[in-house]
Protein backbone atom coordinates (compact mmCIF):
# COMPACT_ATOMS: atom_id res chain seq x y z
CA UNK A 1 0.00 0.00 0.00
CA UNK A 2 2.83 2.67 1.04
CA UNK A 3 4.14 2.65 -2.35
CA UNK A 4 1.24 2.03 -4.74
CA UNK A 5 -0.35 5.33 -6.57
CA UNK A 6 -3.97 5.91 -7.68
CA UNK A 7 -5.19 8.95 -9.29
CA UNK A 8 -6.19 10.30 -5.85
CA UNK A 9 -3.60 9.86 -3.72
CA UNK A 10 -3.63 13.35 -2.41
CA UNK A 11 -7.16 12.57 -0.67
CA UNK A 12 -6.90 8.99 -0.57
CA UNK A 13 -7.48 7.77 3.48
CA UNK A 14 -7.24 4.70 4.40
CA UNK A 15 -9.31 2.79 7.14
CA UNK A 16 -9.00 -0.19 9.15
CA UNK A 17 -12.04 -1.72 9.12
CA UNK A 18 -12.39 -4.83 12.14
CA UNK A 19 -15.41 -7.07 11.43
CA UNK A 20 -16.88 -9.93 14.22
CA UNK A 21 -18.38 -12.94 13.73
CA UNK A 22 -21.89 -12.16 15.42
CA UNK A 23 -21.22 -15.73 17.54
CA UNK A 24 -18.15 -14.58 18.54
CA UNK A 25 -19.46 -11.31 19.49
CA UNK A 26 -22.57 -12.52 21.36
CA UNK A 27 -20.41 -14.63 23.73
CA UNK A 28 -18.45 -11.20 24.17
CA UNK A 29 -15.15 -12.36 23.24
CA UNK A 30 -14.90 -9.90 20.87
CA UNK A 31 -14.57 -6.98 23.34
CA UNK A 32 -10.69 -7.96 24.04
CA UNK A 33 -9.65 -8.78 20.55
CA UNK A 34 -11.21 -5.75 19.28
CA UNK A 35 -8.84 -4.06 21.96
CA UNK A 36 -6.07 -5.90 21.02
CA UNK A 37 -6.92 -5.61 17.37
CA UNK A 38 -7.03 -1.32 17.42
CA UNK A 39 -3.80 -0.87 19.63
CA UNK A 40 -1.36 1.08 18.24
CA UNK A 41 1.49 -2.07 17.94
CA UNK A 42 -1.19 -3.68 15.94
CA UNK A 43 -1.29 -0.79 13.51
CA UNK A 44 2.22 -0.97 13.60
CA UNK A 45 2.31 -4.14 12.83
CA UNK A 46 0.19 -3.91 9.64
CA UNK A 47 2.60 -1.56 8.53
CA UNK A 48 -0.10 1.17 8.98
CA UNK A 49 2.10 3.57 11.12
CA UNK A 50 2.79 6.32 8.69
CA UNK A 51 2.44 9.82 10.23
CA UNK A 52 0.33 11.47 7.37
CA UNK A 53 -2.16 7.86 7.69
CA UNK A 54 -5.44 8.68 8.57
CA UNK A 55 -7.17 5.48 10.51
CA UNK A 56 -10.41 5.72 10.73
CA UNK A 57 -11.58 2.07 13.11
CA UNK A 58 -14.86 0.81 11.84
CA UNK A 59 -16.74 -2.22 13.59
CA UNK A 60 -18.52 -4.31 11.58
CA UNK A 61 -21.09 -7.36 12.24
CA UNK A 62 -19.62 -9.95 9.59
CA UNK A 63 -23.01 -11.93 9.88
CA UNK A 64 -26.11 -12.51 11.26
CA UNK A 65 -26.83 -15.35 13.31
CA UNK A 66 -26.80 -18.47 12.52
CA UNK A 67 -30.53 -18.40 14.47
CA UNK A 68 -30.86 -15.14 13.09
CA UNK A 69 -31.54 -14.04 16.46
CA UNK A 70 -29.47 -11.03 16.50
CA UNK A 71 -30.30 -8.96 19.51
CA UNK A 72 -27.66 -9.41 21.64
CA UNK A 73 -24.91 -9.32 19.04
CA UNK A 74 -25.97 -5.32 18.09
CA UNK A 75 -26.24 -4.64 21.97
CA UNK A 76 -22.58 -5.84 22.28
CA UNK A 77 -21.92 -3.89 18.78
CA UNK A 78 -23.58 -0.83 20.52
CA UNK A 79 -21.24 -0.93 23.56
CA UNK A 80 -17.97 -1.21 21.83
CA UNK A 81 -19.24 2.06 20.16
CA UNK A 82 -19.72 3.09 23.49
CA UNK A 83 -16.70 2.79 25.23
CA UNK A 84 -14.71 4.05 22.05
CA UNK A 85 -13.52 0.68 20.51
CA UNK A 86 -15.02 1.76 17.35
CA UNK A 87 -15.67 5.19 15.77
CA UNK A 88 -18.19 3.69 13.21
CA UNK A 89 -20.39 0.68 13.22
CA UNK A 90 -21.91 -1.65 10.87
CA UNK A 91 -23.65 -4.77 10.04
CA UNK A 92 -23.34 -7.10 6.62
CA UNK A 93 -24.99 -9.81 5.23
CA UNK A 94 -28.25 -8.67 6.99
CA UNK A 95 -31.77 -9.39 5.54
CA UNK A 96 -34.45 -6.26 5.17
CA UNK A 97 -36.21 -7.49 8.42
CA UNK A 98 -32.68 -7.56 9.88
CA UNK A 99 -31.91 -4.29 8.70
CA UNK A 100 -35.29 -2.75 10.35
CA UNK A 101 -34.37 -4.63 13.92
CA UNK A 102 -30.75 -3.17 14.14
CA UNK A 103 -32.18 0.18 13.42
CA UNK A 104 -34.85 -0.54 16.27
CA UNK A 105 -32.04 -1.49 18.38
CA UNK A 106 -28.92 0.47 18.02
CA UNK A 107 -29.01 3.64 18.94
CA UNK A 108 -25.94 4.79 17.33
CA UNK A 109 -26.32 5.42 13.61
CA UNK A 110 -25.35 1.94 11.60
CA UNK A 111 -23.27 3.38 8.84
CA UNK A 112 -23.37 0.28 6.18
CA UNK A 113 -24.36 -2.70 5.54
CA UNK A 114 -22.14 -4.62 3.66
CA UNK A 115 -24.00 -7.84 1.30
CA UNK A 116 -23.47 -9.13 -2.22
CA UNK A 117 -24.20 -6.28 -5.10
CA UNK A 118 -24.15 -6.69 -8.06
CA UNK A 119 -26.61 -6.45 -11.83
CA UNK A 120 -27.41 -10.13 -11.83
CA UNK A 121 -29.44 -10.43 -8.87
CA UNK A 122 -32.53 -8.02 -7.26
CA UNK A 123 -31.73 -6.45 -4.29
CA UNK A 124 -34.63 -3.99 -4.60
CA UNK A 125 -35.72 -5.05 -1.05
CA UNK A 126 -32.63 -4.40 0.30
CA UNK A 127 -32.92 -0.79 -1.49
CA UNK A 128 -35.98 0.02 -0.29
CA UNK A 129 -34.63 -1.29 3.23
CA UNK A 130 -31.64 1.35 3.84
CA UNK A 131 -34.06 3.85 2.24
CA UNK A 132 -36.70 3.29 5.12
CA UNK A 133 -33.68 3.00 8.04
CA UNK A 134 -30.74 5.13 6.71
CA UNK A 135 -28.60 1.98 7.17
CA UNK A 136 -26.10 2.56 3.52
CA UNK A 137 -25.58 -0.04 1.25
CA UNK A 138 -22.49 -1.21 0.27
CA UNK A 139 -21.19 -3.60 -1.93
CA UNK A 140 -18.99 -6.54 -2.23
CA UNK A 141 -18.66 -9.06 -5.21
CA UNK A 142 -19.47 -6.05 -7.41
CA UNK A 143 -19.05 -7.80 -10.50
CA UNK A 144 -19.99 -11.11 -9.60
CA UNK A 145 -16.51 -12.75 -9.26
CA UNK A 146 -16.62 -12.54 -13.33
CA UNK A 147 -20.05 -13.77 -14.39
CA UNK A 148 -20.71 -10.56 -15.62
CA UNK A 149 -18.43 -10.55 -18.12
CA UNK A 150 -20.23 -13.40 -19.65
CA UNK A 151 -22.95 -11.12 -20.21
CA UNK A 152 -22.30 -8.89 -23.79
CA UNK A 153 -24.69 -6.19 -22.56
CA UNK A 154 -22.04 -4.75 -20.03
CA UNK A 155 -19.03 -4.18 -22.70
CA UNK A 156 -21.77 -3.00 -24.98
CA UNK A 157 -23.22 -0.35 -22.92
CA UNK A 158 -20.01 0.62 -21.80
CA UNK A 159 -18.33 1.02 -25.39
CA UNK A 160 -20.59 3.36 -25.93
CA UNK A 161 -18.82 5.78 -23.32
CA UNK A 162 -15.71 4.53 -23.84
CA UNK A 163 -15.74 2.59 -20.85
CA UNK A 164 -15.02 -1.45 -20.22
CA UNK A 165 -17.56 -3.80 -18.68
CA UNK A 166 -16.69 -3.69 -15.30
CA UNK A 167 -16.49 -0.04 -15.47
CA UNK A 168 -19.79 -0.03 -16.68
CA UNK A 169 -20.94 -2.32 -13.45
CA UNK A 170 -19.21 -0.30 -11.23
CA UNK A 171 -20.94 2.86 -12.14
CA UNK A 172 -24.88 1.22 -12.25
CA UNK A 173 -23.83 0.23 -8.92
CA UNK A 174 -22.99 4.07 -7.71
CA UNK A 175 -26.11 5.04 -9.31
CA UNK A 176 -27.83 3.07 -7.70
CA UNK A 177 -26.70 5.11 -4.63
CA UNK A 178 -24.56 2.11 -3.41
CA UNK A 179 -20.97 1.97 -2.40
CA UNK A 180 -18.61 -0.45 -3.21
CA UNK A 181 -15.45 -2.54 -2.07
CA UNK A 182 -13.58 -3.27 -4.66
CA UNK A 183 -10.97 -5.48 -4.62
CA UNK A 184 -7.34 -5.70 -6.91
CA UNK A 185 -3.60 -5.54 -6.55
CA UNK A 186 -3.29 -4.59 -9.92
CA UNK A 187 -2.39 -0.77 -10.88
CA UNK A 188 -4.40 -0.84 -13.52
CA UNK A 189 -7.19 -2.48 -12.29
CA UNK A 190 -7.20 0.03 -9.35
CA UNK A 191 -6.97 3.12 -11.35
CA UNK A 192 -9.62 2.11 -13.59
CA UNK A 193 -11.88 1.47 -10.85
CA UNK A 194 -11.32 5.53 -9.96
CA UNK A 195 -12.46 5.99 -14.00
CA UNK A 196 -15.96 5.68 -12.91
CA UNK A 197 -16.88 9.63 -12.18
CA UNK A 198 -16.10 11.08 -15.21
CA UNK A 199 -19.40 9.75 -16.88
CA UNK A 200 -22.94 8.82 -16.22
CA UNK A 201 -25.08 6.15 -17.46
CA UNK A 202 -28.32 7.39 -19.01
CA UNK A 203 -31.50 6.07 -17.50
CA UNK A 204 -32.38 3.58 -20.36
CA UNK A 205 -28.89 1.97 -19.83
CA UNK A 206 -29.88 1.79 -16.28
CA UNK A 207 -33.06 -0.15 -16.86
CA UNK A 208 -31.34 -2.49 -19.11
CA UNK A 209 -28.59 -3.78 -16.59
CA UNK A 210 -31.76 -3.18 -13.75
CA UNK A 211 -33.20 -5.93 -16.20
CA UNK A 212 -30.27 -8.52 -15.79
CA UNK A 213 -31.33 -9.02 -12.19
CA UNK A 214 -34.14 -11.72 -13.58
CA UNK A 215 -30.04 -13.82 -14.27
CA UNK A 216 -31.26 -14.63 -10.43
CA UNK A 217 -27.10 -15.24 -9.94
CA UNK A 218 -25.94 -15.04 -6.50
CA UNK A 219 -22.79 -16.29 -5.12
CA UNK A 220 -23.70 -16.93 -1.15
CA UNK A 221 -26.97 -19.19 -1.74
CA UNK A 222 -28.50 -19.92 1.50
CA UNK A 223 -27.56 -22.99 3.14
CA UNK A 224 -23.89 -22.75 1.65
CA UNK A 225 -22.70 -22.07 4.59
CA UNK A 226 -24.24 -22.26 8.50
CA UNK A 227 -24.90 -18.62 8.62
CA UNK A 228 -25.67 -17.50 5.32
CA UNK A 229 -29.40 -16.23 6.15
CA UNK A 230 -32.71 -16.84 4.22
CA UNK A 231 -32.09 -14.41 1.54
CA UNK A 232 -34.76 -11.57 0.62
CA UNK A 233 -36.76 -12.40 -2.31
Amino acid sequence: MAHSHTPHDCCVRFAVVVTSHAATLATGRSLPLTRTGLAPAGTRQLGLAHPKLIVAPHLMLHWPEINGENARSLRLLQKAFDIGLARNIGVSNYTAPMMREAQSIVEAPLVTNQVEFHPLIDQSRLLDAAEETKIALSSYCSVARGEVFKHPVFAEIGARYGKTAAQTVLRWILQKGVSMNTMSTKPENIRANFEILDFALSPHDMKRIDAMNATNYRILKAGMLPWVPDWDR
